[in-house]
């Protein structure tokens, strides 16, 4: 991996051993995100408390000033230069070999964390061995509850959505049967999924479960490494004592192509945890949908949000036909 620029940590290094010791590595993707940088290293050491920590930023190739940003913050986190963007889970699996805490929380850059936000879901995981890791509840910039645990997809509703039938019989879009709420039903505790904008999870957890799969650009890798989890027995654990406020992905805002890398990530994970015949059903019905709806917006439930509209549809019929890819395949 090329690092043009990386600072040492300051957490030691964990003893051998049952230890009382803690240190939280906060390890933070940045990709042309100077707008919402800034505001999330400003919330990072109420968040902590008395937690120690170290605050990692892994760059993903900016051309804006989140470097700049990054270096002149005077919480002087560590910083983490890639030379290109090779996706969120890459830069994620880089910033946690990177870092040496005992702890390691995942965010985005667009987050602003509430005070004791982080310390709590250190908390959380340390209370139940069983956990994989812990994610907050998330709200919008205007305090509303924003999506932040759900249950493992299943291919039933998959297909139907790709079908164009999630509306007509009354299931949520997030491809479960039921109007799922935006937040787990329960207060807090164990639950599917957690969203990968902000995890929590100790060290050896992460080891043992491994890093993110990188053949994951963006979107789903937080589905498959919670999933992966829960293969070992382990379950996710949806903190609603522990808050942060999404501002939504600035470094994303721009990009065009958000749709095609939704579509491979959602085909790499069905291949991959529903077997390559799942995959090539939901291909399908999603190819005679676009077919059938040529010219209109096609498959927008499947869409992320912000993806619809004709130019939208084009885009994700060329896909499908295997005349469009964005992310390499790795």
């Amino acid at each position: 991996m090329n690092r043009s620029h990386v600072t040492s940590s300051t957490c030691p290094a964990a003893p051998p051993g049952p230890t009382d010791l803690r240190c939280l590595s906060v390890v933070v993707v940045a990709h042309n995100s100077q707008t919402t940088l800034p505001a999330l290293l400003d919330s990072i050491p109420a968040a902590c408390g008395e937690l120690p920590h170290e605050v990692w930023v892994v760059d993903s190739g900016s051309t804006d000033e989140s470097v700049t940003r990054a270096r002149a913050h005077p919480t002087s986190p560590h910083l983490l230069e890639l030379p290109e963007n090779l996706g969120y889970g890459f830069a994620l699996n880089a910033g946690a070999a990177a870092s040496r805490g005992t702890h390691v929380a995942l965010a985005n850059a667009d987050l602003e964390l509430a005070p004791g936000c982080l310390a709590r879901l250190v908390d959380a995981v340390d209370a139940d061995r069983t956990v994989s890791a812990a994610g907050p509840l998330l709200r919008t910039r205007d305090g509303r509850p924003a999506r932040s645990a759900w249950g493992f997809c299943r291919l039933a509703p998959l297909v139907a959505s790709a079908l164009g039938l999630d509306g007509r019989l009354g299931f949520d879009p997030a491809l479960h049967w039921g109007l799922e709420p935006a937040v787990w039903p329960d207060p807090g505790g164990a639950c599917d999924v957690i969203a990968g904008a902000l995890m929590v999870c100790r060290r050896e957890v992460w080891e043992r479960i491994g890093p993110f799969d990188e053949g994951y650009f963006l979107f789903w890798e937080d589905d498959d490494w919670c999933r992966r989890g829960a293969s070992l027995g382990l379950r996710a654990c949806y903190c609603a004592e522990a808050a942060a406020t999404h501002l939504g992905g600035a470094s994303t805002a721009f990009r065009q192509d958000l749709d095609i890398l939704y579509l491979e990530s959602l085909h790499r994970y069905v291949r991959k945890h529903h077997g390559r015949a799942a995959a090539v059903l939901l291909r399908g019905c999603q190819l005679a949908m676009a077919l059938f709806r040529a010219g209109k917006p096609l498959l927008a439930s499947a869409s992320p949000p912000g993806q619809r509209g004709p130019e939208t549809g084009r885009r994700r019929l060329e896909w499908l036909l295997g005349r469009a890819r964005v992310a390499a395949p790795r």
